[in-house]
């Protein structure tokens, strides 16, 4: 199983984790200014609420304490806030 990084949950960003995480085939991991719970998915077809494990600090998901090293990193920031994701 892959372990996915997601950081910047804003509209593009919790479409993707939110998809990530309902097909279970991922460890998923985001990454927020503030943490939060679960991401709900409003959809005429199938509405939705998942579970994240959020952090909140961009770091975190490299720590192997925290379920080990992201394969992959998504990055859904807006291009000025780029530097902060660091």
């Amino acid at each position: 199983m892959a372990r996915v990084a997601l950081v910047g949950p804003g509209a593009v960003g919790s479409v993707f984790a939110a998809q990530l995480a309902l097909t279970g085939r991922h460890d998923l991991v985001v990454c927020a200014r503030r943490p939060f719970q679960r991401i709900d998915v409003e959809s005429p077809e199938a509405p939705a609420s998942v579970e994240v494990d959020v952090v909140t600090e961009p770091a975190a998901i490299t720590d192997s304490g925290r379920g080990g090293v992201a394969d992959w990193v998504l990055l859904a920031v807006k291009s000025h806030q780029t530097e902060g994701a660091r």
